[in-house]
């Protein structure tokens, strides 16, 4: 039988995923708490504290993937939720004792910067308080907010009298890929264009710096979806497991 073997260099982890840049995200580099195992075609990569969960990210074949989940959960602990393409998730969860879907949502990613993007206001720490204010009255269920671990950094768009009226957030971002959240818009300046202006800014920004851009949406929230195609991402269904192997 083919052994469990594990990839401990980010090289190796950026060979092994072919291009994929959901385990990578949820590799962070391979920094200390994340981690990563290989089955035949299968691969499972764990990041500790991703976007405010552990998560499990696994890709490949539903047979190898489904002897794998099992192995990479008793190396990494059962608090990790696999997370993978919603097709996969499922199968496992049918496969597998003990895992259930828990959420099915889109994953959203680009490669090409948005054309005529501007370039983002970086808000600076010192508008923490103000960032935290804005979103407890706009957007209270965001899980990018000032002070979380991962969160990098806030860009803002104003009012001509200084008051914020759109924000995003550079957050759990890894070596090879910028990650969008956070994002949120004023009531009265919804369907205004700032919130595109806003992401355009920040995904051209990430583009740059990482190579490739993306963030997670809601299914349901079709609105955004279109205006993250328009931007030039691509959607991706992917979806969230709990895992509480016998």
């Amino acid at each position: 039988m083919t052994e469990v073997r594990e990839i401990t260099s980010f090289p190796e982890l950026i060979e092994a995923v072919g291009g994929d840049p959901l385990p990578l995200w949820v590799g962070q580099g391979l920094a200390p708490g994340h981690r990563a195992f290989a089955l035949g075609g299968a691969l499972a990569v764990s990041g500790a504290d991703v976007a405010r969960a552990n998560r499990l990210a696994i890709v490949g074949p539903p047979a190898d993937a489904a002897r794998l989940l099992p192995e990479a959960l008793a190396r990494t602990g059962h608090r990790f939720q696999p997370i993978g393409d919603a097709a996969l998730i499922r199968e496992l969860a049918a496969r597998v004792p003990g895992v259930g879907l828990r959420a099915e949502f889109g994953w959203m990613q680009t490669s090409a910067a948005p054309g005529a993007a501007r370039t983002p206001t970086w808000l600076g720490s010192a508008a923490d308080p103000e960032v935290t204010r804005f979103l407890d009255e706009v957007y209270p269920a965001s899980y990018a907010r000032p002070g979380i671990p991962g969160v990098r950094r806030w860009a803002g768009l104003r009012e001509p009298d200084g008051k914020l009226i759109a924000i995003a957030a550079d957050a759990w971002s890894a070596p090879t890929l910028g990650f969008l959240a956070g994002v949120a818009v004023a009531p009265g300046s919804r369907g205004s264009g700032h919130g595109a202006r806003m992401c355009a800014g920040v995904l051209a920004e990430l583009v740059e710096a990482y190579g490739t851009a993306a963030l997670a949406v809601d299914e349901w929230n079709t609105g955004a979806i279109r205006m993250y195609r328009r931007l030039g991402l691509v959607y991706r269904p992917v979806a969230v497991a709990e895992a509480n192997p016998a």
